[in-house]
């Protein structure tokens, strides 16, 4: 839907860019974030990157298309994370 056509309906009317509340602390919405560790075995220092959620909805059929805003940093953590041996 980043081309602003919907891929369910055709219809042009898209609402871009949605933030999408994860949970509420003191009356504020957190968003919905994505999380990833490059070294997901150890017990601190994880190396976990992170990246918001967006949300691309039709206003004529209602189809959702989630985005995360960042998605290099994501792939080169789940990169770095295939690289470690199991016990490392």
């Amino acid at each position: 839907m980043r081309e602003q056509t919907c891929p369910k309906c055709g219809s042009p009317d898209i609402i871009p860019n949605v933030v999408i509340p994860d949970h509420y602390e003191l009356g504020m919405a957190n968003e919905m974030i994505m999380r990833i560790s490059e070294n997901p075995s150890a017990w601190i220092f994880k190396g976990t990157q992170k990246s918001t959620m967006r949300a691309w909805i039709c206003g004529e059929c209602g189809f959702v298309e989630m985005y995360v805003t960042q998605p290099r940093v994501l792939w080169e953590a789940w990169q770095k994370a295939q690289q470690q041996s199991p016990g490392d």
